[in-house]
């Protein structure tokens, strides 16, 4: 089983899994700020189909519904080694184009290394004219089980993107991303496998106010957009200042957004999770 680590303590890379939104009653009425923001996207390339459209370089192949980096027993003290899998126009082209206009947030992938950690894991966004990379190799635990790495694409320190010139210089990559790439590198002789899976370019899940369900006249809310079979949880404070986040529900989303019945309480402040499975 993959292990999706995400928690409160343990998130891979950028902050909460989804912007803070604060629910306000006042008088029995009811809001919700931000909205949801459209247009959202939500795609994931799983590689059932075989490489789907992906490049690779160095000794990796796509079997099994992943890609696959495999590094041989090298003789002697042997020497570093990496290996690339690139998108530049593939999987339908969905991680080519303008990400804002998309509403992409969070770019991301599954990863396990079996017996040993890399050397090195970056992922690079490439424009017309620049090249950025976010290492991730800092965010790999020990050996053995899956992690689902996650960057922000909502702007360069977010993110903790690499390259050159400013945020205005990020932004502009942004509104024309051609190709994005992920490189593992291993530093000794060692033999090494590593896997990747589920790369993926989604929104952040936020929130929309909808009118009661099964409980008449009560307000819910909406999360959106999912990824699918995730287990998520909705965490809760009360008091932003020296309130502690408790989790106040956890759910497994499906291809239909869940929506919850908002808490009883005067102030209610709520951020969603993606959780370890």
């Amino acid at each position: 089983m993959k292990t999706h680590i995400f928690g409160t303590e343990r998130v891979k890379d950028w902050g909460m899994m989804g912007r803070i939104i604060a629910v306000v009653a006042v008088g029995g009425a009811v809001c919700v700020s931000p909205v949801m923001a459209a247009p959202t996207v939500a795609f994931t390339e799983t590689f059932t189909a075989g490489a789907s459209g992906w490049n690779k370089e160095g000794a990796v192949s796509f079997v099994g519904a992943e890609a696959l980096v495999s590094f041989a027993q090298q003789g002697g003290p042997g020497g570093p080694e990496s290996a690339t899998i690139w998108c530049s126009g593939g999987s339908g082209g969905m991680f080519q184009g303008d990400y804002p206009a998309m509403g992409a947030e969070v770019l991301g992938f599954d990863f396990k290394s079996d017996a040993q950690a890399p050397s090195a894991l970056n992922i690079f966004l490439r424009g017309a004219n620049r090249t950025y990379q976010r290492a991730l190799r800092p965010l790999v635990e020990a050996p053995g089980g899956w992690i689902t790495l996650a960057v922000r694409v909502d702007g360069k320190a977010s993110g903790s993107w690499v390259g050159p010139g400013d945020e205005a210089d990020f932004a502009e990559t942004l509104a024309d991303v051609e190709e994005i790439s992920i490189r593992a590198e291993r530093a000794s002789a060692i033999s090494a496998t590593y896997r990747v899976d589920n790369v993926y370019l989604y929104s952040a899940p936020s929130a929309a106010l909808r009118g009661g369900g099964e409980n008449e006249g009560v307000p819910q809310v909406e999360w959106s957009p999912l990824r699918s079979n995730r287990l998520y949880a909705v965490m809760i404070s009360t008091d932003l200042v020296s309130g502690a986040w408790t989790v106040d529900h956890t759910f497994r989303a499906d291809e239909q957004a869940p929506a919850f019945d908002l808490p009883d309480a005067p102030a209610v402040f709520m951020f969603i999770q993606d959780q370890e499975e």
